[in-house]
């Protein structure tokens, strides 16, 4: 494994820089997550030129374990890309049930992209079913729970 940039670097890296993290982030490495711990600041990296964080990455690639240490790490699953898509969009628009599960609890399922579409919306549009009533059941134990409070 390579070293670990400081601060002053990592804030001036070029996402190429970045290539053996994003190369353990899509083989779905248990390497990835020792490795993201050690940089400094990493809630806030941008990997790709469409301002993708680590999560949005994870998510992309269907990285199911990444993603739910990514969340107890507290990087934010509503973050938004330069298309207004959250990490939870990707994963419904690549088909990652699993992923798309462990998105749901900390994420704003309503959100919509610059075209107007929720997560919802783009499984449906890929045929992916059983993300539509995962969210779609979701949806409805949320409103359960709040007309209880």
């Amino acid at each position: 494994m390579g070293s670990v940039p400081s601060a002053k670097k990592l804030a001036s890296m070029k996402i190429s820089d970045l290539s053996e993290l994003v190369t353990q982030i899509k083989s779905k490495s248990p390497d990835a997550i020792n490795r993201i711990k050690q940089l400094p600041n990493f809630k806030k990296i941008e990997v790709s030129e469409n301002q993708w964080t680590l999560l949005h990455l994870a998510s992309w690639y269907g990285n199911y374990p990444l993603c739910k240490e990514l969340i107890k790490l507290g990087i934010d699953s509503n973050s938004l890309d330069n298309h207004k898509e959250t990490p939870l969009h990707l994963a419904a628009w690549r088909g990652h049930f699993k992923t798309v599960k462990a998105l749901l609890s900390t994420s704003d399922i309503a959100k919509v992209n610059v075209k107007g579409e929720s997560a919802k919306d783009l499984a449906r549009g890929k045929g992916y079913k059983d993300i539509v009533e995962l969210i779609e059941s979701f949806k409805e134990k949320a409103l359960t729970v709040q007309e209880l409070i």
